[in-house]
């Protein structure tokens, strides 16, 4: 790039490049302000209590309560039902798709308006919102004597904050610098309860590779004898939380966050992706990215292998109502699993 085309590169993006400049410095500054020690210990403690946990007071725990017992052995059933199914489902799809009657990609697919230089335009702007709620969160939460046992409100708070922030970034740039359409966007209701359906059977095949993908991560983490940080989740479903609490962590994590996660991937990021690679590597790049967001080592490779799934259901029905539906089930199981584990794992 010589000079002038430097310089007009530079006036064109001086914004961007501002916002990455003071976000990097926001970077700098909330790393000097970690979380008080004293939510260290308290973390630190719960994560003991959870591993004292012995198996003879989990069966304990099962003699003394029958409707706990039940409830266990018709979850186990039906997890077993429906992973035979999957395993059906999964095995006739991949010799369908190995013989010729199944493809990947859809020939008909629809274009957009945006690029794939706008994904980077809109990741900057979040980026620099997210370094905002970093620098402003001790201050915010010290005028309010944060209590470190309630660490959930402020994670909780701030994940629906940067969710509905990138929401409303990702349709100002649709809506109003392309004049496009939500449609566009993947947002199309027709043939509804078909797309349902569809996602559904496809949700229940993907279900034995996804035990699969969380067996070797597993393992890789024994062999390595690697031992990853809790997630915050387990440090707010393993105490006692205020219901209004449960209730809005359910609506954001099983419902809008999977709302707002497939319509910044799938809707938002793999078209232009798509036009501009091909669709196998717009496919891998986007559920790469989808799993890196969050990273985990253990949980990596499964949420890599959901990402495909859901960029596949998007191609083939263009419409992010089946990827929207398998991630809300998706996580709707995850929450229903980890109040389960609670239930019989906690003191």
């Amino acid at each position: 790039m010589h000079k002038s085309g430097f310089k007009k590169f530079i006036c064109e993006h001086r914004v961007y490049l501002w916002l990455i400049i003071l976000s990097l410095v926001m970077v700098i500054f909330s790393s000097l302000n970690p979380y008080p020690s004293e939510i260290k210990k308290v973390w630190e403690e719960k994560i003991t209590q959870w591993e004292n946990f012995s198996i003879e007071e989990f069966i304990r725990k099962l003699e003394n309560n029958l409707h706990l017992y039940y409830i266990l052995k018709i979850t186990f059933f039906l997890g077993f039902i429906l992973f035979i199914f999957g395993i059906y489902f999964s095995f006739s799809f991949l010799v369908s798709l190995w013989r010729g009657g199944i493809s990947l990609f859809s020939q008909n697919f629809p274009d957009v308006s945006w690029q794939v230089s706008d994904i980077l335009r809109v990741l900057i702007i979040i980026f620099f919102f997210v370094n905002i709620l970093k620098v402003g969160e001790p201050i915010f939460w010290g005028i309010f004597e944060f209590n470190p046992t309630h660490l959930f409100w402020q994670f909780i708070l701030r994940a629906f904050l940067i969710d509905l922030f990138s929401l409303g970034v990702i349709i100002y740039f649709v809506v109003k610098k392309y004049f496009s359409s939500l449609a566009q966007l993947g947002l199309r209701f027709k043939n509804f309860i078909n797309n349902l359906l569809f996602a559904f059977y496809h949700y229940l095949g993907i279900i034995p590779l996804l035990f699969l993908a969380v067996f070797l991560s597993f393992s890789f983490t024994v062999f390595l004898k690697y031992k990853p940080e809790p997630s915050p989740l387990l440090f707010f479903f393993f105490q006692p939380q205020p219901k209004i609490l449960v209730f809005l962590s359910f609506l954001f994590i099983a419902i809008f966050g999977p709302i707002v996660e497939e319509i910044f991937f799938r809707g938002f990021c793999y078209p232009p992706l798509r036009n501009r690679l091909n669709p196998l590597k717009a496919m891998f790049l986007v559920s790469f990215f989808f799993a890196w967001l969050h990273m985990n080592i253990i949980g990596f490779l499964p949420i890599f292998v959901l990402g495909l799934l859901l960029v596949y259901v998007y191609e083939k029905s263009q419409s992010l109502i089946p990827s929207i539906f398998i991630h809300m089930l998706h996580n709707s199981l995850i929450l229903y699993s980890l109040f389960l584990y609670r239930v019989f794992w906690w003191k």
